[in-house]
């Protein structure tokens, strides 16, 4: 088969391998489509990419029977791990965890349903494993608790949106202003423009007063760390990141600053840009529990999907997707792979 692998001098290329093996719990996915991630911090021989829709081809020993053979699903694999080289989204077959994956209705074309894997989890771990709010059907934040979303249009904070909606919060946002009429339709009550620092804060206490106790930093770059922390409540809070903040921007010490890892969803150990990883065997739990929750939710249509647009060609098409992110051409619409 194909697949997109990284290379000893740091680039990528499709190479041929073999299909590969699938381990303890694992169904093998024929791939349908992938969704861009801009991410390319892997080791020599790991494959990339991590969300994905296709066809369950072969179910692995150690499975539930959640799902059979030709079921239609999407799902989320751990890309650009040196411990686990054969596993990426960009190739043509793919081995994957059963509690990262979730069935497509057939009333879904797989491609709409492609982006939802990373965004969808590390939502998930976002509210209910890192700012612990309760996961749904056990119950909601207090009446007229606010939420903070920086970068709202992005595709984690498009699900952090709707299911902190379902947990009862009150949402405030920053996007661009071309993004303001999506986020709001999300679940957002107001949503403000982010490049002036000052008026951005202004704007936000305007509407939570002294009252903000929770936030959920989408970007962790730029001015979003100071904006948040300026924004939280004098008495405190709890502030949910993508991605590592560096202590020195972090001003305030009655404010916990919790980094979301998603690398951490499969539940076992892992590389990173040269470093070694613990397993976080709650991350995995946490999924495990609010798989069958996502699920429902995409059958019935109360989770709404990411917009999408398609570049064909497969695996053939992937370096043509990551020069046009590099050229600054990425929106709130994923780019998705069709094979």
């Amino acid at each position: 088969m194909k697949a997109v692998k990284h290379q000893p001098q740091g680039s990528i290329s499709v190479v041929e391998v073999p299909i590969p093996d699938i381990k303890e719990g694992q169904y093998l996915v024929k791939t349908v489509a992938a969704a861009h991630n801009p991410g390319l911090a892997g080791g020599p021989g790991s494959s990339i990419g991590f969300d994905f829709a296709g066809i369950i081809e072969r179910i692995g020993p150690g499975t539930s029977g959640r799902f059979s053979l030709g079921d239609r699903v999407c799902g989320m694999v751990h890309g650009c791990n040196t411990h686990t080289p054969a596993e990426g989204a960009y190739q043509e077959y793919i081995p994957a965890e059963e509690h990262m994956l979730w069935k497509v209705p057939e009333n879904i074309e797989l491609k709409r349903a492609t982006p939802l894997g990373s965004a969808a989890t590390t939502a998930a771990l976002s509210l209910y494993h890192e700012l612990k709010i309760p996961v749904p059907g056990e119950g909601k934040v207090e009446e007229g608790t606010w939420l903070l979303v920086y970068g709202g249009s992005s595709s984690v904070s498009q699900a952090v949106i709707q299911f902190a909606k379902w947990a009862g919060f009150r949402i405030v946002a920053t996007a661009s202003q071309r993004n303001h009429e999506l986020v709001k339709s999300l679940g957002a009550e107001y949503v403000f423009e982010y490049k002036d620092i000052d008026q951005c804060i202004k704007s936000i206490k305007s509407v939570v007063g002294d009252d903000l106790r929770y936030a959920h930093d989408s970007i962790c770059q730029g001015d979003s760390t100071r904006i948040v922390l300026d924004c939280i409540s004098s008495k405190g809070g709890k502030i949910a990141c993508t991605v590592p903040v560096p202590p020195e921007k972090v001003t305030r010490k009655d404010v916990e600053m919790l980094n979301i890892d998603a690398f951490a969803i499969p539940g076992r150990a892992y590389s990173f840009m040269g470093n070694n990883y613990p397993a976080v065997p709650s991350a995995k739990a946490l999924i495990q529990k609010f798989s069958p929750i996502l699920e429902k939710s995409i059958a019935d249509g109360s989770f709404r999907l990411q917009g999408i647009r398609e570049m064909s060609g497969g695996v053939e098409a992937v370096k043509d997707g990551f020069a046009e992110f590099k050229a600054g051409k990425a929106n709130q619409l994923k780019l998705v792979y069709v094979f």
